[in-house]
């Protein structure tokens, strides 16, 4: 499932790292293993990573010091799934610092492994030939243009998905809505929301893009910068 890829676990706990480490070997991966995020950095300095687990809480160098470091670096790679057994790092911060991926511990590991095969798929192909059924699915009408929402600041694009301005009604974490502009839709997930503004947090909520066609894939192209897509740090602007 994994063969060919570079994986590096970062924790300090050992008895995950093991677990972690086994499962991937078993998959065909590479792996290499950090203490903690000071350590996880050096690595990635000197090695190419496809795919980089790591816990937030750690002495000598934190997830979220770690993946701002990392962005720094690349922004775009290697894949980054943040995972944490505390509530002390809500879900937008992550997404907004770079993290690709944000999971609570205790998790199932095929459900970290399908998440990891989907976000290893470059854009488009990750949303273009996506399996997600549209059929019945909520639809939530902006009444206007991407690109006036954009202009507007009521819309902040990712590289993995964006942020909307605006009340979270009845949206809850991990609902699929079509978010439909006058000239754009695609199938979303709801990653996070936020109905109270929070310092420089607006009210609003943070999508990930799980389905588009290729014509509301170009209408996206055309209102973004140049590369925009790939040289974003934020996985999901978080304001």
């Amino acid at each position: 499932m994994f063969k060919g890829k570079i994986v590096l676990v970062v924790d300090d706990e050992s008895d995950l790292r093991e677990i972690l480490r086994d499962e991937f070997l078993y998959e065909g991966a590479e792996v290499m293993e950090a203490a903690n995020g000071r350590e996880a950095l050096e690595l990635a300095k000197k090695h190419h990573f496809d795919i980089i687990l790591s816990d937030i809480r750690m002495p000598g160098g934190d997830g979220v010091t770690l993946t701002k470091g990392l962005r720094a670096l690349h922004p775009s790679k290697p894949v980054l799934v943040l995972i944490t057994g505390f509530a002390d790092l809500r879900s937008d911060e992550a997404f907004s610092a770079g993290a690709d991926g944000y999971m609570p511990k205790p998790f199932r590991l095929e459900e970290l492994k399908s998440t990891l095969l989907r976000l290893l798929k470059p854009p488009p192909e990750r949303w273009l030939w996506s399996t997600a059924v549209t059929e019945g699915t909520p639809r939530l009408k902006v009444p206007r243009s991407l690109g006036e929402a954009l202009r507007r600041h009521e819309v902040k694009i990712g590289r993995g998905g964006f942020f909307l301005q605006m009340d979270p009604e009845n949206l809850r974490v991990g609902d699929a809505v079509m978010v439909c502009f006058e000239d754009f839709e695609a199938l979303v997930c709801v990653r996070w929301h936020c109905s109270e503004a929070i310092g420089d947090q607006r009210v609003g909520i943070g999508f990930e893009f799980l389905q588009m066609t290729r014509e509301n894939f170009e209408t996206l192209l055309r209102e973004l910068p140049k590369g925009a897509l790939a040289d974003v740090r934020s996985y999901i602007p978080a304001s």
